[in-house]
């Protein structure tokens, strides 16, 4: 598992959608939901990636998804079960750092229940917004175009 990659890859493409809302002179809100069994095998540190995400002001939500009696078969003549606990401290520690969240399922009934708390928690709303002026103000340039064209049609001009 590449957790801290997985925050900075997350920061990159909430930083594109910034820049491409830059000017339109909105704020983007972003939070990144993280759900992972807590080990970083690969990549880059939690700890920069969480600095990193505290720099950009982003939140992180984290889902700790297994059990701490997990295990995977390693296929072939030397493999056998091996043990892959849960680290829920770890994604606890990165959630509690950037002002995120901390799930923890064993099941999927249990992350769908977690994915349902998420997303009352962090959502959109809609709101209305009048566009009728619009279409009126397209609709006069049509009828100003069109009548300057058969004033000129019709050689009704001076």
């Amino acid at each position: 598992t590449a957790i801290g990659e997985a925050i900075f890859a997350s920061l990159d493409s909430i930083s594109s959608l910034k820049a491409q809302n830059d000017s339109v002179n909105e704020t983007v809100p972003a939070r990144i939901v993280l759900m992972s069994d807590g080990e970083t095998t690969v990549g880059r540190p939690n700890e920069s990636a969480v600095t990193a995400a505290n720099d950009a002001q982003v939140p992180v939500s984290t889902i700790a998804f297994g059990t701490d009696q997990g295990e995977i078969v390693i296929p072939g003549p030397d493999g056998g079960p091996v043990s892959v606990p849960v680290n829920k401290s770890a994604l606890r520690d990165i959630a509690d750092a950037t002002g995120g969240s901390f799930f923890a399922a064993a099941s999927e009934a249990q992350l769908a229940n977690v994915y349902e708390d998420i997303g009352s928690s962090i959502g959109f709303t809609l709101e209305p917004r009048e566009i009728t002026m619009w279409f009126v103000g397209a609709a006069l340039v049509a009828m100003m175009v069109t009548a300057s064209l058969s004033l000129a049609w019709t050689n009704r001009l001076p």
